[in-house]
């Protein structure tokens, strides 16, 4: 998603007569005016001009050429951050005699044309351009089931555009000349109606394009057009395309990959990274995506092509023909998408509970983007970064590398099989996308292609005793602590990882999974079979109501610690040691020193995303690992009297203390020594405990027994 201060494409359009002659200079204003969308008519590019003719500095280019007639032609170069995509819309119906380019962007669709001065004056010419430019639209925003917003450029050369900007919900804000003797603007842009005033007052012409060779021009002016941010209260996604043409696309690509490239690469678990995301890259590359507006009001069955027909309706109020064909169209698909979404939640054996989780998920992003709002999407990523940041302590780095040669060389390996990772694979559950953009959907559905490559990676990285640095990378996502977000300490972040790092770490996590929870502690009550809070507060339950029946015993107090950001807080050294000190393979040790090692994270709001940087600290939250280490690093903290009880569930501390009616002052002494070895083993620790947040109940057997006060809330504690 991305948030409500949008960013708009900003434009370059203009008439080259010979762009080939003109690109150094087109290089020269690209760095000036930073355009990410550059439109150019009149190319005059044939079949012998080659695309290495013509490159500018990450964008990607896209032609359509008069072959064989002379001039005419169209050329757009997309930046390669927008992720433009060619489509090839209604081939069949083009008119012979106008170019034209179709592609998909992050920022929308994209159309430039170049539209001769003759074909304006048949009308069987208008009718034919204007079928084809509303019948592609139709049929890539009925293919993409998506509310697309289109952006549509070129030299018209005074074709009327009328039936275009009221079908498509358009309309033109070049209003100037564009080239000098002409009454009119020739050049245009089409952009969304709703979107006409975010354009005000940023069109400018500049002198045209020069042949730097010979100092001639062309006679068409260089248009620069740019958007304000959009501010409105929505959220955009960006979603991937998984019809079954595009999977099978997908699995088309992967099939002829040469895996042989992989397996036989003489080089180390991060080259062997590398190079398989450059292998699967253009088959990820072949799901398009497409941008889905949400809005806080939509109801879960108002789907992306409802919203884009009721944004037509809306433009078409004065033409009384269409804005009716629109209205039935509307109820019709209105009246599909709820039964399709019914019929959907009715199948799921968790409908219900899915149902509330969507509406949980819409409050959760409305709660974040209320602290957009108050400070904008670039600071909101700057406070997050920094909130997220402050919490790691410093980083012993050299000490965690000495743990990378831990111990005697071993035999440890995971022996796993090709079989075993297809299983799991084909049975991952429908997760968000790491850093690496590759969803578990597509993991699953081409198990059986990638279960070998992945397998050997696996293998490679256990071998090597490394965890690889692709691997190491999280895009932390901020999620509501509190109803309403006031400021970034409202909110905690969760790591979106690797998919496929997760499935090494849950292998690693099967096979030493007894040798690991044996070292939880038996206090600890989360992230073991057959466990719960429930069994954490029975045990609390039972040994309170045990001293209480006791007719000796006086009261119980029980103190609730909360750990601040305890996940985060963790030190990569010392947290090396206590597991270095458990009868764990040497190989193991080095293989989680270097899972520890150069981790890095950046802070993804919506489409947004922050900088890279690295983490001193902390275990992974959304890592399966991440748990698991959290708990052995707290497993010595205990009582110090056998007569206490402390209940641990996660990062969750209950403390109980018992009180005798002969022994009042000293009991409570052993309390306040409770209290004070649980303060001094987190200081010791890297760790802190939030006193605030520290919550006491005395159970009493009489109201009149006088307990004394523990020293919990000193703050010289902390």
């Amino acid at each position: 998603m991305t948030a409500t201060n949008e960013k708009l494409p900003s434009f370059l359009l203009t008439n080259a007569r010979s762009v080939l002659s003109k690109i150094d200079d087109i290089r020269v204003r690209l760095n000036i005016f930073k355009s990410n969308i550059i439109m150019v008519t009149e190319t005059w590019l044939g079949d012998k001009t080659d695309d290495n003719q013509l490159v500018l500095p990450n964008f990607c280019i896209f032609r359509d050429d008069r072959n064989n007639k002379k001039g005419g032609g169209v050329a757009v170069w997309a930046n390669r951050d927008i992720l433009p995509q060619r489509l090839h819309p209604c081939t069949d119906k083009k008119p012979d005699n106008i170019n034209c380019v179709w592609i998909r962007t992050l920022l929308g669709l994209i159309c430039a044309i170049y539209i001769p001065p003759d074909c304006s004056t048949t009308n069987a010419n208008v009718i034919a351009i204007n079928d084809y430019i509303i019948d592609s639209y139709d049929e890539i925003t009925s293919a993409e089931n998506d509310s697309i917003n289109t952006f549509i450029g070129g030299d018209f050369n005074r074709f009327d555009i009328s039936d275009i900007c009221s079908h498509l919900a358009v309309e033109n804000i070049i209003n100037c000349t564009t080239r000098p003797g002409s009454s009119v603007p020739l050049d245009l842009l089409l952009v969304p109606s709703t979107m006409s005033q975010n354009f005000d007052g940023n069109v400018q012409a500049h002198p045209a394009l020069k042949d730097t060779h010979n100092n001639s021009q062309s006679d068409h002016y260089v248009m620069l057009v740019s958007g304000d941010e959009i501010k409105a209260n929505s959220i955009y996604k960006n979603v991937l395309d998984f019809r079954r043409s595009n999977i099978s696309v997908f699995l088309s690509s992967l099939t002829k990959i040469n895996w042989k490239k992989l397996y036989l690469l003489d080089g180390d678990i991060d080259e062997k990274c590398a190079l398989f995301d450059t292998l699967i890259s253009p088959a990820l590359a072949s799901i398009p995506t497409s941008r889905v507006l949400i809005t806080e009001k939509d109801k879960p069955w108002i789907s992306p092509v409802c919203q884009h027909i009721g944004k037509r309706i809306n433009a078409n109020k004065n033409h009384p023909e269409i804005y009716e064909f629109l209205k039935n169209k509307q109820v019709n698909q209105l009246q599909q998408s709820k039964k399709a979404w019914a019929d959907g939640q009715i199948k799921k054996t968790n409908g219900i509970w899915n149902i509330y989780r969507e509406h949980n998920s819409s409050r959760q992003d409305s709660a974040i983007l209320d602290l957009v709002k108050n400070l904008g999407t670039e600071n909101t990523i700057k406070e997050l970064d920094s909130h997220f940041t402050n919490a790691y302590g410093k980083q012993e780095t050299s000490v965690l590398e000495s743990y990378l040669n831990f111990g005697e060389e071993d035999d440890w390996d995971i022996s796993t099989t090709v079989d075993e990772v297809k299983e799991m694979l084909s049975k991952l559950p429908c997760k968000s996308a790491g850093p690496d953009n590759f969803p578990s959907r597509l993991l699953s559905i081409a198990a059986p292609i990638l279960a070998g490559p992945i397998c050997h990676l696996f293998h490679v990285s256990v071998q090597e005793r490394r965890f690889p640095n692709l691997w190491k990378r999280a895009n932390i996502v901020p999620l509501p602590k509190t109803a309403k977000v006031k400021s970034v300490s409202d909110v905690r972040g969760i790591s979106l990882l690797p998919i496929i790092s997760k499935l090494l770490e849950k292998i690693i996590i099967k096979k030493h999974k007894s040798e690991l929870v044996a070292n939880f502690g038996m206090n600890q009550y989360a992230y073991r079979s057959n466990s719960s809070t429930t069994c954490c507060a029975i045990r609390i339950h039972d040994f309170a109501t045990a001293h209480l029946d006791n007719p000796d015993a006086a009261a119980l107090r029980i103190l609730s610690f909360d750990m601040s950001r305890a996940f985060e807080a963790i030190p990569h050294h010392l947290l090396i040691a206590k597991l270095a000190s458990l009868n764990l393979p040497s190989g193991l040790i080095r293989w989680l020193a270097s899972y520890l090692l150069y981790r890095t994270q950046r802070v993804k709001l919506f489409d947004h995303y922050g900088e890279w940087k690295e983490t001193s600290s902390s275990v992974p939250q959304g890592s399966c690992l991440g748990p698991i280490l959290f708990s052995i690093y707290i497993a010595n903290l205990s009582c110090i009297y056998k007569d206490s009880l402390m209940a641990k569930f996660a990062d969750d501390i209950n403390l109980c203390v018992l009180y005798w009616k002969k022994s009042l002052t000293d009991d409570n002494r052993k309390a306040n020594d409770e209290i004070a070895n649980i303060f001094q083993w987190a200081k010791e620790n890297g760790l802190s405990l939030n006193t605030n947040k520290t919550h006491q109940l005395l159970c009493s057997k009489k109201l009149s027994t006088k307990i004394p006060e523990t020293v919990f809330k000193d703050e010289s504690l902390l």
